[in-house]
């Protein structure tokens, strides 16, 4: 017993041990299936990467983008030289282009002009801050960033709320300490007293906080320009100019390194040139970085994109922006719900500052009555759901007597409404109401209480903060307040699409009259015209033609018809065939019945009398000589039908391959 309980223990263990390495084995296993499953999803993923880049090639052209040299010394002229132009000249091909500052230039090197069709835009890195002649450096009294005639009703309706006295409900006098807020607001400074020499409201709106430079330009670079640029001045790196016998100044700044130069003349070290005003180094950096596609910019950095841009419409420089996008080799990713979308949905520059006066009442408002933001939310956020809705926010800003209007508070929830849910979280809330200075000073520190408290899941008061009001606030119009938001939605879809269709429509005109163009060229070189063109006017081809759906679905009936059309052609030749071969086998049935019927009554009298069956059997026998050649003619018709079928095919499908060559050509 001993020796077989031992023996069974043995067992039991060599067993446990078993299911040990057997678990051990299938998790092994699995691991090795997940390792090698990875590796295939990568090496596919490689192999669609490399088939999208061969495919991306085949579609960009690279045609006569050969470097073009230009003389160095003609950047001592006062004038722009003919290889650089203004940037807000620069778009595709058969494409609009946005406004910029005139002082933003490009190089013919980087994207020329004359080039046609889809190109590859190249990455702008090199920026080179170019001054002709020092003397003619001189500050511009008009900025090239003032806003347009139509920006002063923004301006108008953000100095209203700011002027708005909150107990009285009354507009007070403009006094100097709101006038250093609202500068202050609008170009992120620091002052605490304006200058004497500006003109009240006319320095906000005007050009006195726009410091420009005339005689100062910023070119982007192609790197084989820059870099021989950069040789050359490490060549003069002891002359105070970039040109002998000229006061040429020239600076390389790096555009990914925030603009840090890389390289200048001696001039622009020791400060004998005027160094460059800071906003408007700022603003082409800035505009830069944007038409270069970048996705990221911080409150400041947007506050000095909007002026750069403002001289064009929201649509425009969302339409640009994806068309330049679409053109450079990066990913393609879904930019919708980063910081560059508030440049398309901003018409101005006073529009981002209104929603900064918002920011600027509330947290005064809760400064006076002693609550911090943690306890303003959770006063405000009246259904506990953690989220403020509109009907909330009305009700806050009633409370702190801000006389807000629907617009007022949808505006405000817009503005900082991040992912577009109608609905203000904490953290939303926080980015909208805290100081910027505070924020600042919170996000640079490793733990920061607001985060901390930000994360807290408690929906009580703060009891760090004393003398707060047990102060619950009622939402206010939630419903209208929530249809009035759909209709200024709509309202704003439509516009879009409105204003896409009109730059399909004006693309599609552009690209008719330049193949007009083109053939009245090719006419007056004795060249012949182009044969898949019945006409050089051409008439506007309909909206949905230009649908890629549209365009697939219109072919795909187009070939139907036709092969419906080719089928039943041949149905006819069949019924036309088969009527004729029924009658040539009639007439020789007929001619075969008369020949027969003449040759039995020659025979009648030579054959012995009988049942008859010797007759029948060669009847019989003649009706299978005639069966067989009946299904001989119906296996050659099938086979010359099936043939038929085959050639038609063939044909088709070369004639649709000849078509899809045309149609591409």
């Amino acid at each position: 017993r001993r020796r077989a309980s031992g023996e069974a223990g043995g067992e039991g263990e060599e067993e446990e041990e078993e299911g040990v390495r057997d678990s051990d084995e299938r998790v092994f296993n699995a691991e090795i299936v997940q390792e090698k499953a990875q590796e295939k999803e990568q090496q596919r993923e490689q192999v669609q990467e490399i088939e999208r880049e061969e495919f991306v090639d085949r579609m960009y052209s690279r045609d006569q983008e050969e470097p073009t040299r230009w003389p160095f010394a003609s950047l001592c002229q006062g004038t722009l030289p003919p290889f650089f132009y203004p940037a807000a000249e620069c778009a595709l091909y058969m494409r609009r282009p946005v406004h910029f500052p005139a002082y933003m230039c490009i190089s013919d090197n980087y994207f020329d002009r004359k080039w046609g069709g889809d190109r590859r835009l190249k990455n702008t890195v090199v920026i080179m801050e170019w001054v002709p002649a020092r003397a003619a450096l001189q500050q511009r009294g008009t900025a090239h960033t003032t806003p347009p005639p139509a920006a002063k009703e923004d301006l108008q309706r953000a100095l209203d709320l700011l002027l708005l006295d909150a107990e009285t409900g009354q507009m007070q006098p403009m006094t100097d300490g709101r006038l250093s807020q609202i500068v202050n607001l609008n170009f992120d400074l620091k002052l605490t007293a304006i200058p004497e020499d500006a003109d009240g409201l006319g320095a906000v709106f005007g050009s006195a906080f726009r410091p420009e430079h005339d005689g100062r330009w910023f070119v982007a670079l192609s790197l084989a320009e820059a870099e021989t640029v950069r040789r050359i001045l490490h060549l003069r790196s002891e002359e105070v100019s970039a040109i002998e016998n000229a006061e040429v100044g020239l600076a390389l700044r790096c555009l990914p390194a925030g603009g840090t130069v890389m390289d200048c003349t001696k001039g622009f070290q020791d400060r004998t040139y005027p160094s460059a005003p800071d906003y408007q180094l700022q603003v082409a950096h800035q505009a830069f970085r944007w038409f270069d596609c970048d996705f990221h910019f911080t409150d400041p950095e947007m506050n000095v994109l909007l002026k750069a841009l403002q001289g064009s419409t929201r649509h425009a420089r969302q339409t640009y922006f994806r068309q330049m996008l679409s053109c450079r080799r990066r990913a393609q990713k879904n930019w919708e719900a980063l910081p560059v979308t508030r440049v398309f949905r901003l018409a101005n520059e006073f529009q981002l500052l209104y929603s900064k006066v918002q920011s600027l009442r509330v947290r005064e408002g809760l400064q006076g009555h002693k609550v911090a933001l943690y306890d303003g939310f959770m006063m405000i956020n009246d259904s506990r759901s953690g989220l403020l809705s509109l009907g909330e926010i009305h009700g806050a800003f009633q409370w702190l007597r801000l006389a807000p209007t629907y617009r007022d508070v949808i505006d405000f929830v817009t503005a900082f409404d991040q992912d577009e849910d109608g609905f203000l979280s904490y953290s939303e809330w926080w980015e909208a109401v805290c100081d910027p200075e505070l924020k600042l000073a919170l996000l640079e520190d490793d733990e920061p209480e607001v985060v901390h408290r930000q994360q807290s899941s408690s929906f009580g008061r703060d009891p760090s903060i004393s003398n707060v009001p047990a102060v619950s606030i009622k939402a206010v119009n939630e419903e209208e307040l929530g249809t009035q938001r759909r209709k200024l939605i709509a309202q704003r879809e439509a516009e879009d699409a409105a204003e896409l269709k009109r730059q399909e429509d004006e693309e599609v005109h552009k690209q008719l009259e330049a193949e007009r163009l083109y053939d009245l060229e090719e006419a007056a070189a004795g060249r012949p015209p182009n044969p898949n063109l019945a006409s050089h006017v051409r008439p506007a081809p309909a909206p949905e033609v230009w649908c890629g759906e549209a365009r697939k679905k219109a072919a795909l009936e187009a070939r139907k018809k036709k092969m419906q059309e080719k089928k039943k052609k041949q149905m006819r030749k069949q019924r036309k065939k088969a009527k004729a071969k029924a009658k040539v086998r009639q007439e020789e049935d007929k001619g075969a019945k008369d020949a027969t019927e003449g040759h039995e009554e020659d025979k009648v009298d030579m054959e012995p009398e009988g049942d008859g069956s010797c007759g029948d059997h060669q009847d019989h026998e003649h009706e299978e000589d005639e069966a067989d050649e009946e299904e001989e003619d119906e296996e050659g018709d099938s086979e010359h039908k099936e043939d038929q079928e085959d050639v038609d095919d063939e044909e088709d499908e070369e004639g649709d391959s000849e078509h899809k060559e045309d149609q591409e050509d």
